[in-house]
């Protein structure tokens, strides 16, 4: 099997869910016994959620040794590697693809270099970090619609800074300094008033994190910490409050309504709607107008 330009066109729709993002992508996927051979377009991370006795891998080199890869086993696969994996027995697993130019641009914002070399994983190698992550992003994708691209946005990022500092040339270089508290005023201030006035577009944790003068590691902690919630929960909640303004005050389309609020469909608002509200859109406006 031949891996082409797209990050996951070259897995089968039937062996799972994938979500395509902004130069990143995420699969959960199952499949039987199978072998695969390509050469890495981007960089990969696999977590193997089912336990793999006789897994043969080889990274750029002619050698397969077969190996017993336990549940919650990492594969770290640079771009532009050769690469040969088989498997004998049923395989699921959750697969992270980030390309180059996402990964560097998150280096050059956690470290202050743009330059790193990936350190492929010896065999078998268990992260319990990555399953915490992988779990995420299994459960991100078996509910897409709820979650929507902010959530896997703000995972992949995540998701390389945690590569980057444990799996790469750069794990030995100090990011920024950890403080006690959470976002200064006048940083809060700044990005919650960016964040409020630009809620139709696509928020991410580094273009947040540049504003603040903040790794994006550092970011996420500080206004989790000051806030008491994630950006990426903030950030929904102000959308659900943009959104209810306008369907309590207009009578504009729920499609427009969810398009100017930033979710990425009506189908989405409503299912936020629901999770966080207990209640649709569409009923929320009918007994707003019966209260008038």
């Amino acid at each position: 099997m031949i891996i082409n330009d797209n990050l996951l066109d070259h897995i089968p729709d039937d062996w799972g869910l994938k979500h395509e993002g902004g130069r990143f992508a995420f699969a959960h996927t199952r499949t039987g016994a199978n072998a695969i051979n390509f050469n890495a377009n981007a960089h990969y991370v696999l977590l193997l959620i089912s336990p793999q006795p006789d897994r043969v891998l080889s990274i750029n080199s002619d050698q397969r040794k077969a190996f017993l890869a336990p549940s919650g086993a990492v594969e770290i696969i640079p771009q532009s590697s050769d690469v040969f994996a088989q498997w004998k027995n049923n395989k699921e697993n959750i697969l992270f693809a980030i390309d180059d130019k996402r990964l560097r641009n998150i280096a050059h914002l956690e470290f202050g270099s743009q330059d790193f070399e990936l350190q492929p994983t010896k065999p078998g190698h268990v992260d319990q970090c990555m399953a915490h992550f992988g779990q995420m992003v299994k459960l991100g994708l078996s509910a897409e619609n709820k979650f929507g691209n902010a959530y896997f946005d703000s995972a992949a990022t995540m998701l390389g800074i945690h590569i980057l500092k444990k799996y790469s040339s750069l794990k030995s270089t100090d990011s920024q300094v950890q403080a006690s508290g959470g976002l200064t005023p006048k940083t809060w201030r700044l990005i919650d008033e960016y964040i409020r006035s630009h809620l139709h577009l696509h928020l991410t944790i580094e273009v947040l994190a540049r504003l603040s003068a903040l790794s994006p590691s550092y970011f996420i902690r500080a206004f989790t910490r000051g806030v008491g919630v994630t950006p990426h929960k903030y950030i929904i909640e102000r959308r659900i409050e943009y959104a209810e303004t306008l369907l309590r005050g207009t009578d504009m389309p729920l499609s427009m309504i969810a398009m100017r609020s930033g979710f990425a469909s009506n189908s989405h608002m409503t299912a936020m709607f629901r999770r966080i509200k207990g209640i649709t859109p569409t009923v929320l406006r009918r007994e707003n107008r019966r209260s008038i």
